[in-house]
């Protein structure tokens, strides 16, 4: 695979089906740093990648089907270097895990990682994303605070979001026609613009906070839904998924969750009130189900942590 030069342009196409995959693996490496991935399961790939060098960053166009991957110990150890990434989906959809945060992005949705920290992603359907990669004292020279933003999202709802998002977009398409002079203006803009975007995001008050206090009044229902919870804020559910999901959350888990903090408070009461009436009163329609949660939860069932002294 020729990647190599200041412009490069690749695809598998060409490739018998048995060695696509692995010449994708290879491509990643030399454009993306040093990643463990998967092979899903279909027996054919199809994968393509456009990459520019603009001064000291690297900015790739890629377009992949599913797969999955990570950089722990090894591929870290494996790195000659310390970088900052940043990922910009155009089409598909992926969740990246970094920072302790696992995050779901859709098209327009932008995410920083740290070559330096352990993360993983998943491609869930066909992709194209838009990456850039540059050394992180060149990123720390333009913001100062970049290490605070790893694992933040911006995407293109935003003020700042939406001019970063264009951007990078643009150097994708442009960035091989730069001069060398205007290549570092260039990126110096581009830097300054997406310091703006993940500080707004990391200093915006949560989307989720007032969604949590009106899910929390309602936990007793056992309607509630998402679908329900997006129509009572007028947003679509894949939005109010989002969001949580920004903020390293599942809103199942975290409806879930919730409940059960209720349920045990009430059994740490012990006003004689039977499992089923509390679990009942806190939106559980099955009790069966209801038990092996909470088990999950803390350790034990439900009656015997009632009725433990």
């Amino acid at each position: 695979m020729d990647v190599e030069g200041p412009w490069s342009r690749w695809s598998c196409a060409s490739l018998p089906r048995p060695k696509r995959f692995d010449a994708w693996r290879e491509g990643l490496r030399r454009t993306h740093l040093d990643w463990s991935v998967r092979r899903p399961r279909a027996s054919d790939y199809r994968a393509e990648l456009e990459r520019v060098e603009l001064a000291s960053a690297r900015v790739v166009r890629c377009v992949c089907d599913p797969l999955e991957g990570e950089r722990a110990g090894a591929e870290i150890a494996r790195t000659d270097g310390a970088f900052y990434g940043v990922v910009l989906v155009v089409r598909g959809m992926e969740t990246v895990s970094s920072n302790g945060k696992s995050v779901r992005l859709g098209p327009g949705d932008a995410a920083l990682w740290d070559s330096e920290r352990a993360c993983s992603f998943v491609v869930h359907e066909p992709l194209e994303k838009v990456s850039m990669l540059l050394p992180k004292r060149r990123f720390e020279r333009v913001v100062p605070e970049a290490a605070r933003f790893v694992g933040a999202v911006t995407g293109a709802g935003t003020g700042a979001g939406a001019l970063a998002v264009q951007q990078l977009l643009g150097l994708s398409q442009h960035a091989a026609s730069l001069g060398v002079s205007a290549a570092e203006r260039v990126l110096d803009a581009s830097l300054e613009l997406l310091g703006a975007a993940f500080g707004a995001s990391a200093h915006a008050p949560s989307r989720t906070s007032s969604v949590r206090r009106w899910i929390e009044a309602r936990l007793h229902d056992p309607e509630l839904s998402p679908t329900r919870i997006a129509d009572a804020h007028d947003v679509s559910v894949r939005t109010l998924h989002a969001w949580f999901q920004a903020e390293g959350l599942s809103l199942s888990r975290w409806i879930l969750q919730a409940r059960l903090d209720r349920c045990k408070r009430d059994l740490l009461r012990r006003d004689g009130a039977h499992v089923t009436e509390i679990a009942f009163r806190w939106g559980f329609n099955d009790v069966a189900h209801f038990s092996r949660a909470f088990k999950r939860a803390y350790g034990r069932g439900p009656r015997a942590f009632r009725d433990e002294p």
